[in-house]
């Protein structure tokens, strides 16, 4: 069985600040394999899931067990939140595209460093935002 992991300096980021981490490999065969580093968001709760992805970047696996360092420039937006009924989260994920395997680390860009609660935001407080 291959294990991946993915590890972020930290959980917390600003918008355009430059994210970093480590990806790290133990594969079940020597075989090379070609490791997918991405970077993306991606929604969850009520309805259908929306990912996008930002970045993209091949990892060379070359051996069974291995560790690389990596960087992404983080986008201004769209920030993390929570809302009533769906989120916006980011994640770092990495998927072996031999066997299929992937693991993958979220973390929060937001400009206070929380995910953006829109069911307190004061400019969304009223419905006049919402009439037509």
């Amino acid at each position: 069985m291959s294990a991946l992991e993915v590890r972020l300096a930290r959980k917390e980021w600003l918008p355009g600040q430059r994210l970093q981490g480590e990806v790290i490999w133990h594969l079940s065969s020597g075989d090379a394999s070609t490791l997918a580093l991405k970077l993306l968001w991606y929604t969850e709760g009520v309805g259908n899931v929306d990912t996008g992805i930002v970045a993209q970047v091949p990892v060379s696996a070359a051996g069974a067990d291995g560790r690389q360092t990596f960087a992404f420039e983080l986008p201004q937006a769209p920030l993390s939140f929570q809302g009533g009924l769906f989120s916006l989260c980011w994640c770092v994920e990495v998927a072996d595209e031999r066997t299929k395997e992937c693991a993958r680390e979220s973390f929060t860009i937001s400009p206070r460093g929380k995910p953006v609660d829109l069911a307190s935001h004061p400019d969304l407080a009223t419905t006049e935002l919402w009439s037509c």
